[in-house]
Formats: C-alpha cells, sequence, structure tokens
C-alpha cells in the first residue's frame, strides 16, 4: 500500500539529512529496463550496492554517470534528489541517491 499524504512525505523527508555526503564504493549494480510501479518512467536508470566508508551498505539508485563510469568500485557520494513523479495535488517525494564522482 503507498502512503503519499503529505504528513507521511514529510516525516519520511525529516531523516534524509542524516544520508547526505556519505561517501561510498560501488559493490554490484544492475541497470533497470522493466521498473516497478512508480518508476517506470525513469527507465532506464542504474541501482547498485553502495559499500560507504563506515562499512554499512544501502541499495540505492545510481545516478549523473553512464555505461563507462558506473562500475564496481566506482566512488560515489549520496545526495538527494527527487523521486517518482508527483500528481499536480501531492508533494514532490525527495529520497537518497548515490551520484557517481568523476
Amino acid at each position: 500500500m503507498k502512503n503519499h499524504s503529505p504528513s507521511y512525505i514529510w516525516r519520511q523527508s525529516k531523516n534524509l539529512h542524516s544520508d547526505v555526503g556519505k561517501i561510498g564504493k560501488v559493490t554490484s549494480f544492475t541497470r533497470i529496463y522493466a521498473a516497478p510501479q512508480d518508476f517506470e518512467a525513469q527507465t532506464p536508470y542504474f541501482t547498485g550496492l553502495v559499500k560507504f566508508e563506515d562499512e554499512t551498505a544501502k541499495p540505492l539508485e545510481i545516478i549523473d554517470g553512464d555505461e563507462k563510469s558506473i562500475r564496481i568500485g566506482a566512488k560515489v557520494k549520496t545526495v538527494i534528489r527527487r523521486i517518482g513523479l508527483a500528481e499536480p495535488e501531492e508533494l514532490i517525494r525527495y529520497g537518497i541517491k548515490a551520484k557517481i564522482l568523476k
């Protein structure tokens, strides 16, 4: 069940700051051609497992890279970006993504 209520989106966004600016490396990745519901408009896109300097790992969408720059061991930094498409009456949802560092 999706919950796009303004209060839910606001509560979720309050936790984003703790994950922003982390540096990590891509440990595995794949290109998504058939996306789950609400992400169809973004295909194709890359997603992968990122291992951070504190030894934690998180699955994230990998952005600002191409087939040559997205590879095992690529350095990334977490950033806040819009996720999904917002309807005119909804709030815009934001989430953490991994940006390829050049």
